[in-house]
């Protein structure tokens, strides 16, 4: 046990070291990946002031005043970087993961742009940001097609399946009128399958009631037929 809790401080130790370095790097210049691993090594100083007070979260009078005894003990950590840089780098360090697959989807340039965690942070919430928003704009679309309707109440996004249980009275051949004031909406009108002969004899009656046409009766006979009928129906002399 004692190797091992030896061992832990030498890791700590090679860790603490290594973020003072790299905080002397970023007073001088600009480097995210320096940034980290400060980040890296104050996380230890979260967790153990979580643990000395008993806290099951960063925050609290008691977490507070034992994070303070940490940085009492590595003054360089709270005196070289603003309260505000430090905020942001905690939020970068608890969004890692999601923050490294913003980045590496960047340009090289914009990657060497953002070498601060506040700049860091604010591009990863405005991309996660615009994202949201397309996802909202892509949900209200969806949503305003389903609720769009046909003029037979039927939503324009769902196909026409014949239903047994609720007969459509279009198929059944019952009669109906067309309005004139409805010619504009009859044009866009989606017409279902017709099952029925009788129903489009209707509609072409009143289609042509509608626009004063004519209609011919095909089904009658043309004057030379007629007359033929007439010779074959005289009684003979």
């Amino acid at each position: 046990m004692g190797h091992l809790n030896e061992r832990l401080d030498e890791d700590l130790d090679r860790l603490r070291r290594k973020a003072l370095a790299a905080l002397n790097a970023v007073v001088k210049g600009r480097n995210f990946e320096q940034w980290l691993t400060i980040g890296e090594y104050i996380e230890t100083g979260r967790r153990w002031a979580m643990e000395i007070s008993r806290s099951n979260q960063p925050k609290g009078i008691r977490y507070n005043q034992a994070l303070q005894v940490w940085f009492a003990r590595n003054p360089h950590f709270e005196r070289d970087i603003g309260k505000d840089e430090r905020n942001d780098l905690m939020r970068v360090m608890e969004n890692l993961p999601a923050i490294r697959h913003f980045l590496d989807g960047e340009s090289p340039s914009r990657r060497h742009q953002l070498n601060h965690p506040t700049s860091v942070l604010r591009a990863w919430k405005r991309k996660e940001a615009s994202i949201e928003n397309e996802a909202h704009k892509h949900r209200l679309e969806q949503e305003r097609e389903a609720a769009l309707k046909a003029d037979d109440g039927t939503a324009l996004g769902v196909p026409i399946i014949p239903s047994k249980e609720r007969a459509d009275p279009l198929t059944k051949g019952e009669p109906f009128t067309l309005d004139p004031d409805d010619a504009p909406n009859f044009q866009a009108m989606r017409i279902r399958k017709v099952a029925s002969r009788e129903w489009g004899e209707e509609l072409t009656r009143q289609l042509a009631k509608l626009y004063g046409l004519k209609l011919v009766d095909e089904s009658a006979p043309k004057p030379r037929q007629r007359a033929k009928v007439a010779e074959q129906q005289e009684p003979a002399q």
